[in-house]
């Protein structure tokens, strides 16, 4: 991710709050579960390497561009499940989700109980850990 601009390079192609959805559909066709153009919200069927760790992504759409891309540590060690929940894990994947986006964007603006929150001027991006549903993840989201 390009702290400056917001920027994630994908498979050769950059994602950001101007990537346009038609656009996206075509370039990554084949690498997402549906490419169907009326959906607003689309999930990488493989994991994605990003600076040396592979992540699930989502990237949501709103009026046609990239609202938010959400990442998830796609590491199988830390894979929690209904039946096999580890705060371990849960912890564990938090540590080196803060950790990535520190080592890209520096000190957080704003530490929020378990979430790190980054204002920038291209959007906002934010590690967090929601104890409730089991949901640890980085979300991106980008400024209209």
């Amino acid at each position: 991710m390009n702290a400056l601009t917001g920027d994630i390079l994908v498979k050769g192609n950059i994602l950001n709050g101007n990537t346009n959805k038609q656009a996206f559909c075509i370039n990554f066709q084949n690498e997402l579960l549906s490419s169907d153009i009326s959906n607003n919200m689309f999930v990488f069927k493989d994991a994605i390497m990003l600076d040396e760790i592979y992540f699930w992504i989502v990237v949501n759409f709103q009026n046609g561009k990239v609202s938010r891309i959400e990442l998830d540590n796609a590491d199988e060690n830390l894979k929690n499940t209904y039946n096999n929940w580890s705060n371990y894990k849960a912890k564990k994947k938090k540590e080196i989700h803060d950790k990535w986006v520190e080592e890209i964007l520096g000190k957080p603006d704003i530490k929020k109980g378990d979430s790190l929150i980054y204002n920038r001027t291209w959007g906002e991006v934010t590690s967090f850990e929601d104890k409730k549903s089991g949901q640890v993840e980085i979300w991106i989201s980008y400024k209209k």
